[in-house]
């Protein structure tokens, strides 16, 4: 069997969705002939959990985590509650303002940057009794592709970038244009010898060839694992219940209208707020209670922060309707949330709420998964439609076509991926 090794900085960390897709991988991928060799951080949380694989492990260090040891702040809380960041405000505030700059003087490429000697010795350590016949580093954070190109031009192996986000053209870049144009030299200059590029949205892939046009650039999208739709289904919520699972930002992935559509749904007496339930699983920044209190829903919206993995999937085979949460911004369609494959998988509607034309929003539509709005008006039309359903039935039935899933499978993922390294290695 080949070996290909995986660099990915993250791989089982609970919160992180990046860890997804690469325990897809590594899953996966033996059953198309190629046997992963995992290069990440030794930070697990749910050492139990671990998929069997060999595992090249580093100290986990990140310039952030060293900098809150600096000044006394516990490494695993974050930065923006401790020192009063305001993410509502973004970047308005001073305090946000010198923390952004901060970031950008010393964040370059990104928090994970010490990570690559770190790396790249353990990598040289391993390959002196043994052999990797093929590359993968998935990104974020980008340092994995910086430490993707110096193995593969020291050890003339053949590499694939995965762009899982897009570098210096993504949606979310948040530092200034003299920072990005300094780092696209630098991510034109990394990606230079790669032998391929992976990503994976059309859209995305459309930026990519913009930046590094003499590459190949194919799209693998992100997947659901196929075992979890074979557990049991939970009993559903008695309640009207409406879950998001995840992480929030303002503005951006904001439940905001969502509140507004039920607030006025309630008031036009069209909804019993005493049968309707909205949980957050996940993130709670101090702006999700701001909106919560500013429109008086505190009776009906529970937040419940950070939960596993496992309790997360749980409450999401048990709620009426799953909510995703989008941009509702051109610049945004691109993006898969990896929370829209766990949906998939948990079999139960989806709400979606952003852009509609977005690549999530496709696969939605392509598997009768859900619904999709992207005004306060289409919310509360989709909120009343399944709430008299509900009344009527005691549940909300789920109407997707279970056979289109397979598709977006791990698997699926995985043998698309085999194919593509076979290509690079000559086989």
């Amino acid at each position: 069997m080949k070996k290909v090794l995986l660099i990915s900085y993250f791989y089982n960390q609970l919160n992180e969705i990046g860890s997804i897709r690469i325990q897809g991988l590594t899953k996966y991928l033996p059953v198309f002939g190629w046997e992963p060799v995992i290069l990440t951080i030794s930070d697990f949380e749910n050492k139990e959990d671990i998929i069997k694989s060999i595992l090249i492990t580093t100290p986990c260090r990140s310039v952030l985590g060293e900098w809150k040891t600096k000044i006394g702040i516990n490494p695993n809380k974050r930065i923006r509650e401790k020192v009063g960041l305001d993410s509502k405000k973004e970047g308005r505030s001073i305090r946000n303002r010198l923390y952004l700059l901060w970031k950008e003087m010393f964040l370059y490429p990104d928090d994970a940057k010490l990570w690559h000697s770190e790396a790249i010795n353990a990598f040289e350590k391993y390959i002196q009794n043994q052999n990797v016949d093929a590359i993968i580093s998935s990104s974020c954070p980008f340092t994995c592709h910086l430490i993707g190109h110096d193995i593969s031009s020291q050890y003339n192996i053949p590499w694939i970038a995965d762009f899982r986000d897009l570098w210096t053209e993504g949606p979310y870049y948040e530092y200034s244009n003299i920072r990005r144009r300094i780092e696209r030299k630098l991510e034109i200059k990394t990606i230079s010898n790669a032998s391929r590029i992976v990503s994976v949205s059309d859209s995305y892939a459309h930026e990519l060839q913009m930046v590094h046009p003499d590459h190949q650039i194919e799209v693998i999208q992100n997947g659901f694992d196929e075992d979890l739709l074979q557990l049991n289904a939970n009993v559903l919520d008695l309640k009207f219940s409406i879950t998001y699972t995840g992480t929030l930002r303002y503005g951006r992935r904001d439940p905001g209208l969502l509140l507004y559509a039920i607030k006025e749904l309630i008031e036009e007496n069209n909804i019993d707020q005493d049968e309707i339930e909205i949980n957050f699983y996940g993130d709670s920044p101090h702006w999700l209670y701001d909106e919560i209190r500013n429109l008086g829903v505190q009776n009906i919206v529970k937040v419940h922060g950070h939960v596993t993995r496992d309790e997360a999937l749980a409450v999401q085979r048990s709620s009426q309707i799953l909510l995703l949460l989008t941009w509702n911004d051109p610049h945004d369609k691109g993006m898969y949330t990896g929370k829209l494959f766990d949906y998939l998988a948990a079999c139960r509607p989806i709400l979606s709420i952003g852009y509609p034309d977005s690549v999530a929003n496709q696969v939605i539509r392509d598997v009768g998964a859900g619904s999709i709005a992207s005004s306060k008006e289409e919310t509360k039309e989709i909120i009343l439609n399944t709430y008299k359903q509900f009344n009527r039935t005691g549940f909300v039935k789920y109407t997707g076509d279970k056979s289109k899933l397979f598709p977006y499978s791990q698997r699926k993922m995985s043998e698309k991926y085999a194919r593509i390294l076979t290509d690079i290695i000559g086989d």
